[in-house]
């Protein structure tokens, strides 16, 4: 506590002592405020700096284009889904070993995949497993939280026994042996598992009798996440999509199995719905959803099933964050739509249609060049050396690329068609959350509360007309009051609104004790009669009220520049509102087979 004693008999040096003594105390306490903050912000950097390199992560990618089943034609892009998934967790900073043969030109394109690939033999498979189990071990025991990846690519089915299996060059990989020789000997904290076959519900099917392909795969994935041995094993998540026909899973524009391309497309960024840098397991989920969710032919459209590891559900996939020499695509909410992004070898990297509720950071992983593309067919270059890109400073142009065929058409036009985004995420997990479906849980990865002023709505199912024999959709609106988009930028302009603020008020506070002491020492100058006194308390009282003067000033300046800050930020809001409000409806999709499809659309 500061105690000013007023006083006419106090000499001029002990007035001059007690005002440079409080001048310090003062400025040393504002010192100590501003240095609090700094080193608050300083230490959570550096604890999640801290976090983040006490993580090890490990992958096995089996990608393989052929089947051991007699007239099973060969897969043309498991082994390019293969070489992908090698490039996107190397730049994530994950220690990969893929097992797959590429094919003459994906060597000439994939050439770090080409220098690490092995052939996907099952010798090969139990040999990689052993050295990175080994590799894991060491690091679990130096304090890492260790997470484990199997991906696979390629041709999948049920072999006489009844019990699915996985193609390998030289051996059916079962499902026993995925729990035995895998989820079982892991030594990692956690374990993702990530299954694109051509029948990857055979995976987690354990059928009683018959060739059953009616894409009736809840009572099946039910039975093997409740009765069978993952949850024997809560440190174990998986995520899976399965069609009732392999050939959909391939599309030549993709280059790519549609559900492998969707996922990666989430993992890199599309998917971070709630943008708190974590792609989880049900962002994923739903990010394919969505992308698929436009499809109305049954034996096309994918279907996702996911369960994140029960030891601890929020666990992501991948944070943004460890991709850290990927170049950053900052996509806002202004610039909402649809886009794809293609590297100068012509790799198809990604693809998102994201809504107006969030904005959307975008790693690119490839080879720069990039090209950003609209549902327009327009196109923006960005150059090799840029690190951080704004999708509002690109120049776009007419692209000059061109598409053809009937089942092309089909999926250009409605892969990635709906938008995605947080009202989206909550209309999926809600419907699937209602449905019963055991293989996706509660994930508090977005805030499912109901806003206040939230309606509910009935919808009369009699007064919808339902074509059963047509893919015709019936679409209900129910418009309700609009999520408030959540934007990094206008958060860090609000803090530094109210920082700014809360500073011109300690400034604006030290510039009146300032002038108290000024006034004070007028008073003893205007009293004193010696010539001396006179001088120390004018020049005193001077100091004094200049320094007042500079605090009142530079206390009005940053007041001014809080107040600036977040009027603006007000202002952008109540637009983003507006806006939102016009755009964002929660649809219900009546599809041909009477199915009710909720989630949030932008302007289609």
């Amino acid at each position: 506590m500061i105690r000013f004693i007023w006083n006419t008999n106090i000499s001029a040096e002990n007035i001059e002592l007690c005002w440079v003594n409080g001048h310090l105390v003062i400025m040393r306490l504002f010192t100590f405020f501003i240095t609090g903050i700094v080193v608050l912000f300083c230490g959570i950097a550096a604890g999640k700096d801290l976090n983040a390199s006490n993580v090890s992560r490990y992958a096995i990618i089996v990608a393989n284009n052929n089947s051991l089943d007699e007239g099973v034609p060969p897969l043309r892009y498991a082994d390019d889904d293969g070489a992908r998934y090698f490039e996107m967790f190397t730049s994530a900073g994950v220690e990969v070993s893929l097992l797959t043969v590429l094919g003459a030109e994906e060597q000439r394109r994939y050439i770090e995949a080409a220098k690490a690939a092995v052939p996907p033999s099952y010798k090969n498979l139990r040999a990689t497993l052993k050295t990175l189990f080994t590799r894991m071990e060491s690091a679990v025991q130096s304090g890492s939280e260790v997470h484990f990846y199997f991906i696979y690519a390629g041709h999948g089915d049920v072999g006489a026994n009844q019990e699915g299996y996985l193609n390998l060059l030289d051996h059916r990989f079962t499902r026993s042996e995925l729990y035995s020789e895998i989820v079982a000997q892991s030594p990692a904290s956690f374990n993702h598992i990530i299954l694109d076959a051509c029948h990857a519900y055979y995976m987690v099917n354990k059928r009683g009798g018959g060739n059953d392909k009616s894409g009736d795969y809840k009572m099946h994935v039910r039975d093997f996440l409740e009765k069978e041995m993952l949850t024997r094993y809560p440190n174990t998540g998986v995520i899976l999509a399965a069609s009732n026909e392999s050939e959909t899973h391939e599309w030549q524009r993709f280059e790519s199995g549609i559900f492998s391309h969707e996922i990666r497309s989430a993992m890199v960024g599309a998917g971070d719905v709630n943008n708190d840098g974590f792609i989880s397991y049900s962002e994923a989920a739903a990010c394919v959803d969505a992308a698929n969710a436009a499809i109305d032919v049954p034996n096309a459209r994918l279907k996702v099933f996911f369960r994140p590891p029960q030891q601890k559900v929020d666990v992501p996939l991948l944070g943004i964050s460890d991709f850290k020499k990927a170049p950053t695509l900052n996509m806002p909410i202004s610039f909402a739509g649809k886009y794809y992004v293609e590297d100068a070898r012509g790799v198809r990297l990604a693809d998102l249609h994201y809504s107006t509720e969030q904005p959307v950071v975008l790693k690119l992983v490839g080879k720069a060049p990039f090209y950003i593309r609209t549902a327009k067919n327009d196109e923006a270059m960005v150059g090799a050396d840029v690190l951080q890109i704004e999708l509002s400073s690109l120049q776009f142009v007419a692209s000059q690329n061109g598409h053809r065929g009937s089942v092309e058409e089909t999926f250009r036009k409605k892969l990635f068609s709906l938008p995605f985004g947080q009202g989206f995420y909550r209309g999926v997990m809600a419907q699937r959350q209602e449905s019963g479906d055991a293989s996706l849980q509660r994930d508090d990865t977005a805030d499912e509360r109901p806003e206040p002023g939230m309606q509910l709505a009935k919808v009369d199912t009699s007064a919808a007309k339902v074509e059963t024999a047509s893919p015709s959709v019936t679409t209900v609106e129910v418009v309700r009051p609009a999520d408030l988009p959540v934007d990094k930028r206008l958060v860090f302009q609000r803090r530094m609104g109210v920082l700014s603020l809360g500073s011109g008020l300690v400034f604006g506070v030290m510039g009146t004790v300032f002038y108290g002491m000024g006034r004070s020492e007028w008073h003893d100058y205007k009293k004193a009669t010696a010539l001396d006194d006179i001088k120390t308390h004018r020049d005193s009282s001077e100091k004094l009220l200049t320094a007042s003067r500079v605090f009142w000033a530079t206390g009005a300046g940053l007041a001014v520049l809080g107040g600036a800050l977040l009027i603006r930020q007000r202002i952008v809001q109540r637009k983003m509102r507006k806006r939102v409000t016009a755009q964002n409806a929660v649809q219900f999709h009546w599809m041909g087979n009477g199915a009710l499809f909720p989630g949030v659309t932008g302007t289609f």
